[in-house]
């Protein structure tokens, strides 16, 4: 499983977000501690937080990271 650094504009980590290689297809979002903070399902094309409500329809776990 490979996963994406997200940094802010000065390149301190906000974050990761999996490739959904081993998951099933959900690419997962963490912040900078590991904490989940939502995940996308590329099977539905929707994004859902870490208490699995719904967030919007695309990948939407850049806007979760910085979020948080």
């Amino acid at each position: 499983m490979s996963r994406q650094r997200i940094t802010d504009g000065n390149g301190r980590t906000l974050g990761y977000i999996s490739d959904g290689s081993e998951s099933g297809g959900k690419m997962r979002a963490t912040n900078a501690n590991g904490r989940p903070v939502g995940y996308y399902d590329t099977h539905t094309d929707k994004t859902y937080d870490a208490n699995n409500r719904f967030v919007g329809t695309g990948n939407q776990l850049a806007s979760l990271i910085a979020d948080n």
